[in-house]
């Protein structure tokens, strides 16, 4: 059910705005902006080029909606390995899946909620190699938590909190070590696509920059050339947007002191009060049941929130709620149960289909208040973008554009291969002052800027709006003095 109104609701193959980049490094084996997510990227080449329907654009914003729909299924089976009633686990799973952050991030292409899917199936895992000791739930646990360090660097903040649910019911070191060997094996594995890759792409010279001058290292083939050492470094440790530092700061009175404005309110705001009175409740309910469960539960939704209100440079922060959401609809689904039990070993039928019916009302109150995402399918101004772009630029311009501009540009020129011999550069104006008197020798060069071009150093400019459906986007022509 959640996949199907994800699909519907999907935001269409032409809104490249704010997703380009990640429509498009997969489908081309790219390295994505750090930390380069290189699970996602091998994942979105199989899926992007499998699916025979939808263009890769489309494909790659499915794979969102079917990692929320995975974390939702994972979501109802960790609570029925806490012996939730199933229509209360299925209830609580349709809470989280349509609420709004959630929903809005399964509909757009990102890495987060496919790094959410493993990790809601770790948990997941983890909770049945607590109740079972089967040796292939302690397996699939570590699969999980390695494959979400393989999607996105930044769920090592989460990882922790599998092994410690895990931890519930302790391993012998011969199994200890094997799940060790078989996460590190995937985790470097993965990682190990960003330096060999990198490597190709260079020895290829895929990246058309290349040819103008500029060094290795440009988004979209190449990002940071993790070839290199001190490019893997700053790729996978995101040192350049000050990601270290935040990690530093999880702990800071200021940013703790920050919970109840930036996020405690959007939970609130999105779940209502009584949802997370009940939340409340299901953490005692789930701590007495397994308190490391509980335990790794809760760090692993805390610490992403932490990390992001203590880290400035992240565009769109909740994102990183998407664990806490997850825990959040688990701990709901447990407090449900221990309500509807009122202290008996079972819960009378009558209450369990009132308290049902509840959490089912809750979630297509979600749908109702979220319908708004259905709307969003309809908005091709990317889509125009391109167009006036290619008809109205010469065919072998240089383009300079921000990175909002860049992303449909590079899905324009690599996956759709519209925009024929025009190279896009991504950056500002003033980013390349000295390549363009080289540049404009041998080609016009273009500039895509949010504001007014007056001049650029060596250069003169003369605006054209014309190229822009956006009232506030300016495109500029570029001549020698």
């Amino acid at each position: 059910m959640p996949f199907a109104l994800y699909a519907a609701s999907l935001r269409a193959g032409v809104d490249y705005w704010d997703t380009g980049e990640l429509q498009t490094v997969p489908y081309i084996l790219g390295i994505a902006h750090p930390s380069g997510f290189p699970a996602y990227v091998l994942i979105g080449w199989i899926w992007s080029h499998a699916l025979p329907f939808g263009d890769p654009a489309y494909r790659m914003n499915l794979l969102s909606a079917a990692g929320t729909s995975v974390a939702a299924l994972a979501l109802a089976g960790a609570l029925l390995e806490l012996a939730v009633e199933p229509v209360l686990a299925g209830g609580a799973a349709l809470v989280f899946a349509f609420t709004r952050v959630p929903w809005d991030h399964a509909v757009r292409a990102d890495v987060h909620p496919l790094a959410l899917a493993a990790i809601g199936v770790g948990f997941w895992a983890a909770l049945r190699w607590g109740r079972t000791g089967s040796p292939r739930a302690l397996a699939a646990s570590a699969v999980a938590a390695a494959l979400a360090l393989a999607i996105h660097s930044g769920m090592v903040l989460v990882v922790p909190g599998i092994v410690l649910a895990a931890l519930a019911r302790r391993p012998s070191l011969r199994r200890t070590g094997l799940a060790l060997v078989l996460g590190a094996a995937i985790v470097a594995g993965a990682y190990a696509y960003l330096p060999v890759r990198s490597a190709a792409v260079y020895a290829q010279r895929r990246d058309p920059t290349l040819a103008l001058g500029l060094p290795p290292g440009r988004p979209f083939w190449d990002a940071d050339h993790p070839s290199t050492w001190a490019g893997f470094r700053a790729e996978v440790g995101g040192g350049e947007f000050g990601a270290g530092h935040a990690l530093t700061r999880l702990a800071d009175p200021t940013v703790l002191a920050e919970l109840p404005e930036r996020y405690a309110r959007t939970a609130a705001g999105d779940l209502a009060g009584g949802a997370m009175l009940i939340a409340l409740v299901g953490l005692v309910a789930v701590f007495r049941r397994s308190r490391l469960a509980a335990l790794g539960i809760a760090a692993g939704a805390l610490l992403p929130v932490l990390f992001v209100l203590a880290y400035p440079a992240e565009s769109d922060p909740e994102r990183y709620y998407l664990p806490s959401y997850w825990a959040i609809g688990l701990f709901l689904g447990a407090g449900a149960d221990l309500l509807s039990r009122g202290g008996l070993t079972r819960a009378p039928r009558a209450l369990l289909a009132v308290v049902g019916g509840l959490l089912l009302f809750v979630a297509a109150a979600n749908v109702y208040v979220n319908r708004g995402e259905f709307s969003s399918a309809g908005d091709d101004s990317a889509q125009a973008f391109i167009e006036r772009i290619v008809r109205e630029t010469p065919n072998d311009a240089i383009i300079v554009a921000p990175w909002m501009y860049a992303t449909p540009l590079a899905y324009a020129a690599y996956v759709e291969g519209r925009l024929g011999k025009r190279i896009v550069v991504t950056g500002w104006p003033e980013d390349y002052t000295t390549y363009y008197p080289a540049w404009i020798a041998d080609r016009p060069i273009i500039f895509v800027s949010d504001e007014p071009l007056l001049a650029v150093s060596g250069l003169r400019v003369r605006e054209n709006n014309l190229l822009t459906p956006a009232p506030h986007l300016f495109a500029a022509l570029a001549t020698l003095p």
